[in-house]
């Protein structure tokens, strides 16, 4: 049985499965589960009760190796001019232009966009300005480095072996570049990250690795992207997605667990440095009060400590699917952050504030995902009515 794919991106609900699901997919999955553990060894993963599961629709899982993998040479894609798209073949790209003030990053219906985070602020369609830079065709996962020079994302319409390559655009979108490591192109899984400045070293997932998902880095040195390298080959976790990078720029936090769908549960937060060293748990489930369901997810290191998303209840409080919750610095306690009981992926800003898709804001009676800005006197919602594409966020400066 294959690795299941993507589900279509469409506007996101959240559908609760009934336990025989769970047990479907997991019976469907092959090779054997590793035990979870970190560098302490701890003690293996015990099974776990069935249980109800919320399922997202647009949650990221695994997708099977595309053909391109294998080393073949790819096609040349085009722009819809006939001209050749970059692919760091030749020569030096000139550094992006830094943004400031703050930005969100964001996927909804197949294209993508970037928005001010100020309040009122009008998002920009970022594939309408790649419209002249290529064919037309499906952006998604975007995200961008802490300095807002650089964006990534995975694109359908630049051509190559891969039906989906990722994508490097500077910020004043002059350019594309296509993420080809040794001139190969790959199936992305998930969203990337890449550091700031000039945006040399970009860290993915792919089904290339000893596992069945693992996290990869390549460097571009005198214009050409580098041979991959492994960064979590010490994984006791089969499914290694979603990184992001810490504020040292150092090291990268990330999804690691037993089942492609995090909220199938045995999902942790785990961390890896740059150079392949030091892979560690940070959160599991059982740092959490009233453990309800066995996943956390979504890990972005802020100034104050590490946020992520869980589902757990809260003492005293009637709780939806999933919070936001926060590993202050020094502590091995989590707390509850977002003031809303149901909020879901959230990334940090350099400033101190966190950005998250939040179901049930001021008139959001639907439970759209609507990008929102909190940290400051009050939450401050971007795209009010609609429902963001819940695969992953951005934040930049």
């Amino acid at each position: 049985m294959g690795l299941p794919t993507f589900p279509s991106m469409n506007h996101s609900n959240r559908l609760r499965a009934s336990s025989w699901l769970l047990g479907t997919l997991v019976a469907g999955l092959s090779g054997a589960f590793a035990a979870c553990g970190d560098y302490i060894e701890p003690p293996p993963l015990k099974p776990v009760e069935r249980i109800d599961v919320v399922i997202d629709e647009d949650a990221e899982a695994p997708r099977a190796p595309s053909p391109s993998t294998s080393g073949e040479p790819a096609r040349e894609p085009r722009r819809a001019d006939g001209g050749a798209v970059a692919d760091a073949s030749v020569g030096e790209f000139p550094i992006a232009p830094a943004l400031t003030g703050g930005h969100l990053y964001y996927s909804f219906e197949g294209s993508v966009f970037r928005v001010a985070t100020t309040r009122g602020a009008v998002p920009e369609n970022i594939s309408r300005a790649l419209d002249k830079l290529g064919n037309r065709g499906d952006d998604l996962r975007i995200t961008a480095s802490s300095d807002s020079r650089w964006m990534l994302l995975t694109s359908s319409r630049f051509g190559g072996a891969s039906s989906d390559t990722l994508v490097l655009v500077p910020s004043d979108l002059s350019r594309v570049e296509l993420i080809r490591p040794e001139g190969r192109p790959f199936t992305p899984q998930g969203v990337a990250t890449i550091v700031p400045g000039a945006g040399d070293l970009v860290v993915y997932a792919a089904s290339t690795g000893p596992h069945a998902v693992d996290l990869f880095s390549t460097r571009r040195v005198a214009g050409r992207w580098l041979a991959p390298k492994l960064l979590t080959s010490a994984s006791t976790y089969p499914y290694n997605n979603m990184p992001a990078l810490t504020h040292d720029g150092t090291r990268v936090t990330f999804d690691c667990g037993q089942n492609p769908y995090p909220e199938s549960g045995n999902n942790d937060a785990c961390e890896v440095a740059l150079d392949g060293t030091g892979f560690r748990r940070i959160v599991t489930s059982s740092l959490l009060p009233n453990a309800r369901q066995t996943h956390v997810q979504n890990p972005h290191e802020g100034r104050d400590g590490l946020y992520f998303e869980a589902a757990w209840p809260v003492a005293g409080r009637q709780v939806a699917p999933e919070i936001i919750w926060m590993l202050p610095r020094g502590s091995s306690v989590p707390v509850p952050k977002a003031p809303s009981d149901n909020a879901v992926a959230p990334c940090t800003l350099p400033d101190g504030r966190y950005a998250a898709l939040w179901l049930a804001g001021p008139g959001n009676t639907r439970g759209d995902h609507e990008l929102t800005i909190f940290g400051g006197p009050s939450p401050i919602v971007l795209t009010p009515g609609i429902d963001v594409t819940d695969i992953g966020i951005g934040c930049g400066d």
